[in-house]
């Protein structure tokens, strides 16, 4: 234990700094030639990947593009969280590109009682052995939030939402018919899910309270409105 009269604060904060900006750097690294991001492991921009699928969910390009940047924003972590979920075990979190960041380093960026429930989420998720289809409509679904703070069309957003949960209550019948509760428990995900989007939202405001003393990756920046310069906060 250090005893630095005075400057023990100090100490800790920069070290802290220094141990999170070091994790972000190697989880969110963005490729300074293609503009890439291991967060999704992929040869193409996060927000292009997260705008292409939105655009591929019936109603969503009918709703006003203010609603649909906010579905998208909000929606990215839980949306990134379910495709993940496959490449995560009870040590570690895998990249589709290979990269595998170890629980030790999620925990220096998070802390262990958020990244526990990441791993009990993608655990009891993997359980239920959804095929893509059934990922798909599961992600729909928690794409077309209709609380999201300040979206205006909730009554659209509610009935896109009810016809994606309605095709996945089908496609889950037809194809766990010796498993009813399947589809009752995938539903349970999506509250757990909101749960740890919130959570996460709240570890992202050390970074807005710090982003004077942090390089961010702008597409990390961007996504999670966190400020790059002071014309951000105006």
């Amino acid at each position: 234990m250090f005893y630095l009269i005075g400057k023990t604060n100090t100490f800790i904060e920069d070290d802290n700094i220094k141990l999170k900006k070091y994790v972000i750097n190697q989880i969110y690294h963005v490729d300074p030639i293609l503009g890439t991001s291991n967060v999704l492991g992929t040869a193409v921009p996060v927000s292009y990947v997260q705008v292409e699928f939105a655009k591929r969910v019936p109603g969503f390009c009918d709703l006003g593009q203010d609603d649909q940047l906010i579905l998208i924003k909000i929606g990215f972590f839980e949306i990134w969280l379910t495709h993940s979920a496959r490449l995560t075990t009870v040590s570690s979190m895998m990249f589709d590109d290979g990269t595998t960041f170890t629980r030790q380093q999620l925990e220096t960026m998070y802390d262990g009682d958020f990244v526990s429930s990441l791993i009990h989420f993608a655990s009891t998720f993997n359980a239920l052995s959804l095929n893509d289809t059934e990922v798909g409509l599961f992600s729909a679904a928690v794409l077309l939030t209709a609380d999201r703070p300040g979206v205006s069309d909730v009554k659209a957003i509610e009935r896109y939402q009810d016809r994606i949960v309605e095709a996945l209550k089908v496609q889950v019948g037809r194809n766990h018919a010796n498993e009813p509760q399947i589809f009752s428990n995938l539903l349970i995900k999506l509250p757990e899910l909101r749960n740890l989007g919130a959570k996460h939202s709240a570890h992202l405001d050390w970074f807005r309270s710090n982003w004077t003393k942090l390089t961010l990756p702008p597409l990390f920046a961007e996504i999670f409105d966190i400020p790059k310069t002071e014309d951000d906060l105006q």
